[in-house]
């Protein structure tokens, strides 16, 4: 099976135009607006409900403070998902070339393919983590620690984060978004480097520093969705990598 990256570095019989690099912009910008939205509407209804239980208005910095709620984060994405894939299931009913499993990828790879990648997402998870040690930089970012604090349902914070989340995305960006501009005028390379920008651009709950190692592991994911031709890969890695996060978080609560 040849990857998007080969059928895109190969084949002259498809014209690359802007319109699939625009597409992709646009839909991605809808399903950003999409998952702001949705926490925005967990941190309203937790706030509704405290001033239902206590009688009292919500003061600013409570409401700063529902921003990074455990259970706000965890109760979004349980609607930041299905509104993901409804929205793709639409894209792509629109576009008329494949299903909607083939046209996102998501079919299974080799198991050699899924172990080189899963290693190759390990050494960069070892490599952020030396780097870290090295520049003496916070072992978990305070947003988690205030997230995982405040969660009544540990659980469904544990899973959202571990599992809702990096699905959610890797149906966005590696599923939808970076097929379409990969076989678009832009390229896989460009395509690779600024939907990797974006992402990282995304995630504001991190500094500079982590928004870097965000962009570089963005690189690996894309890469390994062309070269594969499927989310699997990128999937998994994502989520090894949160789920480590949230081990080393409730390892670092422990002591």
């Amino acid at each position: 099976m040849q990857s998007i990256m080969e059928v895109s570095g190969s084949s002259n019989e498809r014209k690359k135009t802007w319109s699939g690099f625009w597409s992709g912009l646009i839909w991605l910008i809808v399903g950003f607006v999409c998952i702001v939205a949705s926490q925005f509407a967990a941190i309203i209804a937790l706030g509704a409900l405290e001033i239902v239980q206590f009688g009292t208005e919500l003061s600013e910095e409570r409401i700063k403070e529902l921003a990074f709620d455990g259970d706000a984060l965890a109760f979004a994405f349980l609607f930041i998902l299905p509104m993901i894939v409804a929205i793709l299931a639409f894209v792509v009913k629109i576009r008329r070339r494949q299903s909607f499993f083939d046209y996102l990828g998501i079919r299974q790879v080799e198991k050699k393919a899924l172990a080189i990648w899963l290693l190759y997402g390990i050494v960069f998870l070892i490599a952020a983590y030396v780097c870290d040690r090295f520049f003496n930089r916070p072992l978990i970012p305070e947003w988690m620690l205030t997230a995982y604090d405040s969660a009544d349902y540990p659980w469904l914070f544990f899973f959202s984060v571990a599992v809702l989340g990096p699905l959610s995305e890797e149906f966005l960006y590696r599923g939808y978004v970076i097929k379409v501009w990969a076989e678009s005028i832009s390229g896989p390379i460009i395509g690779t480097v600024l939907l990797s920008l974006m992402w990282a651009a995304t995630h504001l709950q991190y500094d500079l520093y982590d928004m870097t190692w965000i962009f570089l592991m963005g690189l690996i994911l894309c890469v390994s969705r062309l070269r594969t031709n499927s989310i699997i890969p990128a999937f998994t890695i994502h989520m090894c990598w949160n789920t480590a996060g949230l081990v080393m978080l409730v390892l670092y609560r422990a002591v």
